[in-house]
């Protein structure tokens, strides 16, 4: 994939499926749009925080948007060759502030927001159910409120222990999740909206993304180091221009 000519894509769906979608060439009475930005994501079972600004949105889509808390929002980025799909979530907060000459939409959302508040499970198990069968219960079970149904991204790794005698699940889907991956060495979290399990030293076995300066590093990664300015043992960070393909 050739570096430049960088492109987005935004898209915002109502609880009822209606679907507006933001592309900077696709916006008919929008000045010229500017994105940016700033999304973070890690293993731990609270949500992803993103916010995302869009500049010169047409003041009837401002208006659309004021209203758009709930709504699911997806972003994409890359360049003209192709692009990926690096943040799925729920808007909890849509403003827009004029700043100089020009209108800014400001969205908060959390990725798998209504998911992690709201996705619940109602159900029993029978007598020496394996854990593994007990998680894939769990994601296949669990709804939002608004019967929305829980998508697992992947489950790996899962040990293979049964759980004595028969339970009912029921309650939170964080709760339960938690209550089944805690002592076994697995961790669970929401990525792009999707239920992800895994061993707490494994991967997704989505396979690895080589990082160089021909596609897209740059300068030298660096080991970390603490608040003291130790070096630690394992980790590094690094710069790189727009990829996808890096998450948790």
């Amino acid at each position: 994939m050739k570096l430049f000519h960088r492109a987005w894509s935004l898209s915002v769906t109502s609880p009822t499926g209606q679907v507006w979608s933001v592309q900077p060439s696709a916006q008919p009475g929008d000045a010229t749009l500017r994105l940016s930005f700033s999304i973070q994501k890690h293993l731990e079972p609270n949500p992803n925080p993103a916010q995302i600004m869009v500049t010169n949105l047409a003041e009837s889509t401002r208006k659309r948007f004021s209203q758009a808390r709930g709504h699911r929002i997806a972003l994409s980025v890359g360049y003209r060759d192709g692009m990926t799909t690096i943040f799925v979530g729920s808007i909890y907060l849509a403003t827009s502030e004029k700043s100089g000459t020009e209108w800014v939409t400001r969205f908060e959302a959390l990725d798998g927001g209504t998911t992690y508040q709201r996705a619940r499970i109602k159900t029993t198990i029978a007598q020496d159910t394996t854990l593994l069968d007990v998680l894939k219960t769990i994601a296949d079970r669990a709804k939002t409120q608004d019967n929305i149904q829980v998508a697992l991204r992947s489950l790996r790794d899962v040990p293979d222990v049964q759980i004595p005698g028969g339970a009912v699940l029921s309650g939170d889907m964080k709760e339960l999740l938690d209550q089944y991956t805690r002592g076994h060495g697995l961790v669970w979290s929401l990525q792009d909206d999707q239920l992800q399990i895994h061993a707490a030293t494994g991967d997704t076995g989505e396979g690895q993304v080589v990082l160089s300066p021909t596609s897209g590093l740059i300068g030298s990664p660096k080991q970390k180091v603490d608040h003291a300015g130790i070096f630690l043992r394992t980790g590094v960070t690094f710069s790189c221009l727009m990829n996808g393909q890096i998450r948790p």
